[in-house]
């Protein structure tokens, strides 16, 4: 992983041709205010959303290119480990009462209740995240 990188194009081939030069697996541009989780099932990579900043992390073509060349095999499905403490383990209720209602500025066309904790068990189908192979 590549990290505390900002992206210039005058760079990024060069270092691109450099990781490639050792290295031919999966790698990640890594972006301040990166979160990278690690354990022994899986590996994976956010942003945070920042006040003032919007965005998501780029589409996955680095991982389908390199599941497509045959550099890495990916799974069908990942599971997330589970959270070892509930939100109201780590946040007092003062807080939480302090949060303003999502009703209040969600326009009740689109409204959803947000969830409050991680789910248990949550799994996700990789094919769901990068597309299938089929696209293009």
């Amino acid at each position: 992983m590549v990290t505390h990188y900002t992206q210039d194009e005058d760079i990024n081939a060069e270092m691109l041709a450099g990781i490639r030069a050792h290295y031919d697996g999966l790698f990640q541009w890594g972006l301040d205010v990166a979160v990278v989780n690690v354990t022994k099932d899986a590996i994976w990579y956010r942003k945070a959303a920042l006040p003032g900043k919007s965005g998501t992390v780029p589409p996955f073509r680095e991982l389908a290119a390199a599941a497509e060349a045959g550099r890495i095999e990916l799974p069908d499905e990942i599971t997330l480990p589970n959270p070892r403490l509930t939100r109201a383990d780590q946040q007092d209720q003062k807080y939480r009462d302090m949060e303003i209602d999502p009703r209040e500025y969600y326009p009740t066309d689109v409204f959803r209740a947000p969830g409050g904790d991680w789910p248990q068990d949550f799994t996700i189908k990789v094919s769901d995240v990068i597309g299938s192979r089929d696209e293009d």
